[in-house]
């Protein structure tokens, strides 16, 4: 066995470090906004696309019906979590589906 003193390779090595390093070039403020409000439209998007597409499965109380402007002003209050309860789920097979397939959900897994 050869110590560390008669070991040329052991003698060459750098010495570990055991310290997070951050990122050298971390983005400017404004690129970390714009992309955190790019990620948050496209999640608008996404979502408005989805109520649109599901219309049918939603009741309005003002005329019963879903337009796209529906999905949008619907979308635009589940995401921020008001919920007024003026457009609601209506109550089926796939609601209760989705709520128990819900990520986070108390019946999920």
């Amino acid at each position: 066995m050869k110590l560390p003193s008669q070991d040329t390779a052991a003698r060459n090595q750098e010495p570990v470090s055991h310290h997070v390093q951050l990122p050298r070039f971390p983005a400017g403020p404004l690129r970390q906004v714009g992309r955190r409000l790019l990620i948050a439209l496209l999640v608008m998007v996404t979502t408005v696309l989805l109520v649109y597409l599901d219309r049918e499965g939603y009741h309005d109380n003002a005329d019963g019906t879903i337009d796209f402007l529906d999905s949008v002003y619907y979308s635009t209050v589940t995401l921020s979590t008001t919920g007024y309860g003026d457009r609601v789920r209506r109550p089926g097979t796939a609601t209760s589906f989705r709520t128990a397939t819900a990520p986070g959900s108390p019946t999920c897994c």
